[in-house]
């Protein structure tokens, strides 16, 4: 099996690893964000 045979098949699973991985990034960020806001517009509340 040659290098570049290899590297073909590893682009696949790797690359569809690394949008989950900004996927779940981008979630976590846009939470803590939200959180943020929620948070601040309740101090301001009060």
């Amino acid at each position: 099996m040659s290098l570049k045979s290899l590297k073909s098949q590893l682009r696949g699973p790797s690359l569809g690893l690394f949008a989950a991985l900004c996927v779940c990034l981008v979630l976590n960020l846009g939470a803590l964000f939200f959180s943020f806001r929620v948070l601040t517009r309740g101090l301001q509340s009060y």
